[in-house]
């Protein structure tokens, strides 16, 4: 597995800055829109929280095979790449340059050493973020997981996970969570074979928890 510092970048050609209108033509375009529509809006708008998962304490994170892709450190020179992929995917709401350091890279405190990229050639097709501690204070959390459509069903996701988790145990932490919408079934999915379970905070989230995972069962 390559990691990057920050006097090593890889290169590329310009990639144009991101705009709401990427996010807006991807979301258009995904078979679950309304669903991811009525959780954006929910969470967004009316205040909503995320589900909250957890992993047991010390559960160990198994080393990923990458294949042909190389996974590396996030290097500013990946910015607007993984602005892209946000927006691609589109579940995680709509990206913009601001709201990416904002929302994304300021939470993990270290970008260059909690966040992540998957490369295929010099195109980013994963990412993921360690963010420092939820908001109890204490639980350091999995973030903006995004991978891109024509990558998914090879493992690529549950390999970004693994990756993190390894780096949550190296930085001594012995458990990590992450938080996550109802409707993001593909990804609970993940999150549970890699040894997340459940972690509701209220009795509402108990409830939204029992409908989720009984949503699962009939997938």
């Amino acid at each position: 597995m390559a990691f990057i510092h920050h006097h090593t970048a890889p290169t590329t050609a310009p990639v144009p800055p991101p705009s709401l209108c990427d996010w807006a033509k991807a979301i258009w375009g995904l078979p679950e829109r309304d669903e991811v529509l009525r959780g954006v809006i929910g969470r967004r708008v009316r205040g909503r929280p995320f589900l909250a998962m957890r992993t047991k304490p010390d559960a160990p994170a198994a080393a990923p095979d990458w294949g042909e892709l190389r996974v590396v450190n996030y290097h500013p020179v990946l910015e607007a790449r993984c602005c892209a992929l946000l927006n691609q995917v589109a579940t995680l709401g709509p990206c913009t340059v601001r709201s990416f350091h904002r929302d994304v890279l300021d939470p993990c405190s270290a970008p260059e050493r909690f966040a992540w990229a998957a490369l295929d050639g010099e195109r980013v097709v994963a990412f993921a973020t360690l963010r420092s501690q939820d908001r109890s204070g204490w639980l350091p959390l999995l973030d903006h997981l995004a991978v891109a459509p024509d990558h998914r069903g090879g493992g690529l996701g549950e390999r970004m996970v693994q990756t993190v988790r390894s780096a949550s145990l190296a930085a001594g932490h012995p458990q990590m969570g992450l938080e996550t919408d109802a409707f993001r079934a593909a990804a609970i999915r993940i999150y549970r074979r890699c040894g997340f379970e459940p972690w509701p905070r209220s009795e509402g989230e108990l409830l939204r928890w029992r409908r989720v995972l009984a949503m699962l069962d009939t997938r």
